[in-house]
């Protein structure tokens, strides 16, 4: 056996270093070293022929999950309660997470660039509202929580990342090949691992010969298929009911145009950044369009905030206090702070009403000539 250069890493062999000097010294360390370096190879090659088929298959399973979360997230179900019930507990059980249905239409048709940019929207900060008067407040936004969205748009923006969120059918064909080729390598080493594990050199240092001879008689066709499978997965399975992703009515209307809005400054911005090589100043131009995306989600958040809780804010504002009383359990009883309902005078029926709203009446027919009766009242006043 000729061997050419030097030979590294001996202390993990000898636990010390050699200067082999020596010939006989030189060929026994490089026979040493040789069915060192054969173990390593042949282990190698029997933990990839291993794990290599299980890899393959939990990926796919993975995008199988990922498909169905896009499909949850985008198309409405028409399951009925009880089935959707027994659905959701089967997909518990299978551990993954649930899609939350959201009202909205595809973004250039692509369920992945449309989920991103939903999940982007929702991690850029909140204004924090702050009460300066009476009538008066004041909105901050949190410098960390800007930079940190800034990072993940920046992130985003990365020319890898931005060919497979805009382009993933493309993504999942270049990693198929990439799979191929590296099978491909596989299969031309299979030969002669295989004449390693024939010849008499493995029967001494192993007794699991038998078993490791059993993985070069698994067929291959099936990781092939797999591999063909994987380089052909798309999305386009995911297809929307027209009539579910617009907007019902104007506050929808309203809703969907400022988020689209969102949307449009993200996809403009990914592009952009995309053309910025170095990561710090990419992320110094992201925040300034963090800012402009918070200013629209404020905006956005009027249309989400329930009629409830808009006019308990306004009452709020305008000290218009309404309370209802509550009970919990036998004896016990409380009041709760209510939207105060918009009634007019002339709603309310009943005697004793009748008399009140007399009374409300005179005091303000009295207001309206209060010279004439500081005039006439005792004490004038």
């Amino acid at each position: 056996m000729q061997v050419k250069g030097k030979l590294d890493g001996l202390e993990s062999i000898f636990g010390k270093k050699s200067d082999l000097k020596d010939p006989i010294e030189l060929t026994v360390t490089a026979a040493k070293i040789s069915r060192t370096l054969l173990e390593k190879s042949v282990e190698l090659f029997i933990e990839t022929k291993t794990k290599f088929p299980k890899t393959l298959e939990s990926s796919q399973k993975y995008f199988s999950h990922y498909e169905r979360y896009l499909n949850e997230r985008f198309v409405k179900s028409e399951d009925n309660p009880n089935t959707r019930g027994e659905r959701l507990k089967k997909i518990e059980q299978e551990e993954r997470v649930v899609g939350k249905y959201v009202k909205v239409k595809l973004v250039e048709d692509n369920p992945i660039l449309t989920d991103i940019l939903l999940e982007t929207i929702e991690k850029i900060p909140k204004y924090n509202r702050i009460r300066t008067g009476k009538r008066k407040e004041e909105k901050k936004l949190s410098s960390y929580a800007v930079l940190s969205s800034a990072k993940i748009l920046s992130a985003l923006a990365d020319p890898k990342m931005a060919d497979y969120i805009y382009n993933p059918s493309s993504f999942f064909e270049k990693i198929g090949n990439s799979l191929e080729k590296f099978y491909k390598t596989i299969q031309g080493l299979e030969k002669y691992n295989k004449d390693l594990l024939d010849s008499g050199f493995f029967k001494i240092i192993t007794s699991n010969l038998s078993e490791m001879k059993k993985l070069f008689d698994r067929g291959g066709k099936k990781i092939e298929k797999n591999i063909e499978s994987f380089k052909q997965m798309d999305l386009d399975g995911i297809v929307q009911n027209y009539d579910e992703a617009t907007p019902d009515n104007k506050r929808e209307i309203d809703y969907f145009k400022l988020r689209q809005k969102a949307f449009n400054i993200l996809c403009e911005s990914i592009e952009d950044l995309s053309e910025i090589e170095d990561v710090y100043d990419r992320t110094d131009k992201a925040e300034k369009i963090i800012l402009k995306v918070a200013e629209l989600k404020d905006r956005m958040k009027q249309f989400t905030t329930s009629s409830e809780t808009r006019k308990l804010r306004r009452n709020k504002r305008e000290d218009n206090e309404y309370y209802e009383g509550r009970r919990k359990e036998i004896g016990e009883f409380y009041f709760e702070r209510m939207p105060a309902p918009e009634t007019k005078m002339d709603e309310v029926i009943g005697e004793s009403f009748d008399r009140a709203k007399k009374h409300l009446n005179e005091i303000i027919e009295t207001g309206n000539v209060p010279r004439l009766m500081q005039l006439s009242a005792p004490g004038k006043k």
